[in-house]
């Protein structure tokens, strides 16, 4: 067998052109194309043996061929099932009514990150580790935290939220609009999650936690306790964006469905990853991709990580922050301190175990709560020592916990409106089986 040194396609005996190979001066890498029917054959190394040339009659030029030695295939454990995925959307999308593609279009936002060197491209989903993705796109980018105003990162999976999508936005040659020809031209992908767990996941960080009291305060259903907008009910979110979605047609960019952001039916999506496969996916379609494995390395690192220490300072500087500016009597510091305690009880970072330490908190002043607070957390989640699984099996009990008081009324609209995005990616519509 034997391949052009630059890009050529490789054929196997009875099945066709099936991929492209690319060589470097001293070994080669086979890349599967899509669609191709070729079972476990995704990535095929190569260590070249000897090679030969001729003299081309038209331009003089030099054609290079390679013999090859070809190993045994490094077959992810995932790979068939990520394939099937694919299939299994543009299936359902077959079989959705075309009223259903025109409603809830959000294309006037900037929701694709392109990495040019790799042809790789994503489609940004909130509560589906966008933040986590914008630190990737910017990583393969070669952006360096330390060459930048950005703290005292070393990494730019280091950098907190807020400070990884302002960056983001500075570096805007690495988003692109949904109609951009790149989206087609590259390896595009989404990284899909369960409905319950993602409005669960935008409830808690968007209305159970201070991110956005004073704009969700319409979402109380009782008008005396309008004021506040600290103490919106699980119903009473869902229930808004239910009635958002079906009747008025308006969904909010951090909980719109997927199918109406990103649009899968409509553009060319190549890959999708799951939140609940997030390691295994993502270094797949990294390796699948071309990254180099010290990059794969980081991120993968990075991506197994439950929570950086360094994150917490600023993370509950940020919610105290936010919390006591729109509290005006509506909530004790005492109460605002067990709620920021509780959330990172249900996000897995502290176990249901560790009390909150109400002790701690009597008669606390209003300036004294931070830096009460902090350490307290920090030390929790250091002593934090669960597995990786029953870190998320104390996630899905919270879940679980919170979906059980929904209205039968609410479940049926929140169905009926996330109904794409069950279909579309292969989740169960029975909440008892998220």
């Amino acid at each position: 067998m034997y391949i052009n040194v630059l890009r050529v396609r490789l054929e196997l005996s009875l099945m066709g052109p099936v991929g492209l190979v690319f060589c470097n001066s001293d070994s080669c890498t086979f890349k599967r194309n899509l669609g191709a029917n070729i079972g476990a054959f995704n990535y095929i190394t190569a260590s070249i043996q000897t090679y030969t040339y001729k003299k081309n009659r038209l331009n003089g030029s030099l054609l290079f061929h390679y013999y090859i030695s070809i190993s045994e295939p490094r077959i992810p454990d995932n790979t068939e099932e990520i394939f099937q995925r694919t299939v299994q959307m543009r299936q359902a999308c077959a079989s959705i009514p075309p009223i259903r593609h025109l409603s809830g279009k959000l294309n006037s936002y900037r929701l694709f990150y392109v990495a040019e060197k790799y042809k790789l491209s994503y489609c940004r989903v909130a509560k589906a580790g966008s933040t986590f993705m914008a630190q990737l796109f910017m990583t393969l980018a070669g952006i360096d935290p330390k060459f930048h105003d950005y703290g005292n990162a070393q990494t730019m999976f280091e950098l907190p939220k807020d400070l990884t999508h302002k960056a983001m936005k500075r570096n805007s040659a690495l988003s692109m609009f949904i109609d951009d020809k790149r989206v087609q031209l590259t390896t595009s992908f989404i990284l899909a999650r369960n409905p319950y767990s993602r409005l669960f996941s935008s409830y808690i960080d968007q209305i159970y936690l201070p991110n956005r009291w004073p704009e969700t305060s319409h979402m109380v259903s009782d008008s005396k306790r309008k004021e506040c907008g600290n103490d919106v009910t699980f119903n009473e979110f869902l229930a808004h964006i239910a009635d958002s979605m079906l009747t008025k047609k308006s969904v909010e960019i951090h909980w719109a469905p997927i199918f109406t952001l990103c649009l899968p039916c409509e553009t060319h999506i190549d890959i999708v990853a799951k939140q609940e496969s997030f390691v295994e996916d993502i270094d797949f379609i990294l390796g699948y991709s071309g990254v180099e494995p010290e990059v794969r390395e980081l991120i993968n690192m990075a991506a197994s990580a439950n929570i950086l220490i360094s994150e917490i300072p600023d993370k509950i500087q940020a919610l105290v922050k936010k919390g006591q500016s729109i509290n005006r009597g509506c909530m004790s510091e005492q109460d605002l301190a067990r709620r920021i305690w509780t959330a990172f009880q249900i996000q897995g970072h502290i176990r249901n175990e560790d009390s909150f330490p109400v002790y701690k908190f009597e008669n606390i002043l209003h300036d004294e709560l931070e830096e009460t607070l902090v350490p307290l957390i920090e030390e929790a989640v250091v002593k934090m020592s669960l597995t990786p699984r029953q870190i998320a099996s104390q996630r899905h009990n919270w879940q679980l916990k919170f979906w059980k008081d929904i209205s039968s009324e609410t479940l049926r609209n929140i169905q009926a409106a996330y109904y794409e995005d069950f279909s579309l990616f292969g989740y169960n519509i029975d909440p008892n089986k998220m």
